[in-house]
């Protein structure tokens, strides 16, 4: 009668409200461990969804002896010990150029120079090859500036300066198959492109990142596809500079490559040296991160991706990546998902404190954002 509801009516809205929690973006209801440097934490929520490999395909804080202990190719491998791609302080450099933050001593680096070939000079990156079978994904997140006397007026063309490619078979660049994004001169003025060339099309995006005066942090997330369904979104300090539809793979064979790195023309002086740190890749959209604002779209200034050991559709175990974050400071924790779609709302945490919650009861006994 009117003003009863019956059983069988609070079981259906239960059951639909419990089928839209299940493919409801990300949330969390609680993190526990210490968010500091190192130290695990674990999180715990909804909608993570699974993920096969936890960890990602590569993570280098720069820390190690050797680049091929992680990456499968180092590009500027012949340009001599002096100015070959290689893990270096600050000090041995002795070029004034600081490591992207507090929480690591060693940064990737190489001049290029002399540059009378791709791999003494012309190019400078770090390359990892891997099979696909699409639809297949590629996240990239990393730290780079130039030297302070960084020169853009040793070649009169246009200031190529090339900073990601995802090729065909075991090299970058590889016959007339591959993408790539850059920093260039247009007749727009100065800004970024990503370079697909099945359509063909640059995906143009005007200002840039004066990469001579300090760190920046570059990150892209391509959806590989031989359909209209694959995508690129490429991020620079936060800031989502170019999002696009394509077809971006219909090339035979499965074997592809990624590069953070490249080419540049203005090459072939002492001057041109490139430093990156905190170089992550990833098969999936599926990534941790730590900003400084609870809301994506507000975090600017820091954008820490984490480093996962294991990852169910309710917990992920993480060790802390503090990145630029100093300590004793409020951050927010993010997590995305297979779509790319992360929680809307960061949930608080302090770095160098734990952080717990106690999960909130909803009538399909699931705990989530916005229910009480």
């Amino acid at each position: 009668m009117c003003g009863t509801i019956r059983v069988s009516s609070l079981l259906a809205i239960c059951l639909v409200l419990a089928h839209a929690e299940a493919w409801a973006a990300p949330s969390i209801s609680g993190v526990s461990g210490t968010a500091t440097h190192g130290q695990s934490i674990t999180i715990t929520g909804t909608g993570f969804g699974s993920k096969s490999t936890a960890a990602p395909a590569v993570w280098d804080s720069c820390s190690g002896d050797n680049p091929l202990d992680l990456w499968d190719m180092n590009y500027n491998s012949l340009s001599g010990d002096d100015y070959v791609g290689n893990y270096r302080t600050p000090a041995q450099v002795g070029r004034g150029v600081s490591t992207a933050h507090a929480h690591v001593s060693k940064y990737f680096c190489g001049a290029h120079y002399p540059a009378t070939g791709p791999t003494d000079g012309g190019n400078i990156g770090l390359i990892k090859r891997r099979v696909i079978s699409i639809p297949a994904y590629t996240y990239a997140s990393w730290y780079e500036r130039t030297d302070p006397l960084w020169s853009w007026d040793l070649s009169d063309t246009d200031n190529n300066y090339k900073m990601y490619a995802y090729s065909t078979g075991d090299m970058p660049y590889s016959g007339s198959t591959y993408h790539y994004f850059e920093k260039i001169s247009a007749t727009e003025g100065d800004g970024y492109d990503f370079h697909e060339v099945i359509t063909p099309q640059n995906i143009w995006a005007a200002g840039w990142a004066d990469l001579a005066s300090g760190w920046h942090k570059f990150e892209i997330e391509f959806r590989i596809d031989n359909t209209p369904s694959g995508y690129v979104k490429v991020w620079v300090d936060g800031v989502l500079k170019i999002n696009a539809s394509f077809t971006s793979d219909n090339w035979d064979g499965t074997s592809r490559n990624d590069m953070i790195g490249g080419y540049v023309r203005d090459n072939g002086a002492t001057t041109q040296w490139r430093y990156f740190n905190d170089l992550y890749i990833d098969y999936t959209p599926q990534r941790v991160m730590i900003g400084n604002a609870n809301t994506l779209a507000g975090c600017t200034t820091l954008r820490e991706v984490q480093i996962p050991s294991a990852w169910s559709d309710t917990e992920i175990t993480c060790t802390v990546n503090q990145g630029g974050f100093a300590d004793e400071v409020t951050a927010y924790l993010y997590v995305f998902d297979a779509a790319g779609d992360a929680n809307a709302t960061g949930y608080e945490i302090t770095i160098g404190s734990g952080s717990t919650s106690t999960p909130r009861i909803m009538c399909n006994g699931l705990s989530g954002n916005g229910w009480h």
